[in-house]
């Protein structure tokens, strides 16, 4: 590898590092309905589902940014509770998704 990327890279990943990740900030609100930092093997699958589905969500069309993902997650695990994760048809969701999401500015204006 050439050596000019190899220390931009290194340079980035050093001023970067310090830049704490604000989706998993214990502080930040709504809170998680996931522990990120939890040792215990069934959450650590729970939040591995959990970030799987806000991975899955259309950021340009559905939520416009990615702290609303955070946000309609969090509600819909409100609504639903830990049936979310067993969900496999998307008319569920769909029922409760613009009622939880009411006052959450999504996806692009006119789509």
């Amino acid at each position: 590898m050439d050596r000019e990327l190899i220390e931009m890279l290194k340079r980035f990943i050093e001023d970067n590092s310090r830049i704490p990740d604000l989706q998993f900030d214990p502080n930040m609100q709504p809170k998680l309905p996931v522990d990120p930092y939890s040792d215990d093997y069934e959450e650590k699958k729970r939040t591995a589902h959990y970030l799987l589905l806000v991975a899955s969500i259309d950021e340009r069309y559905v939520v416009g940014v990615a702290d609303n993902a955070r946000k309609l997650m969090v509600r819909l695990c409100n609504h639903f509770g830990d049936e979310m994760f067993e969900i496999t048809d998307d008319a569920a969701i769909r029922k409760v998704f613009y009622r939880v999401s009411s006052d959450i500015p999504l996806g692009i204006k006119g789509k």
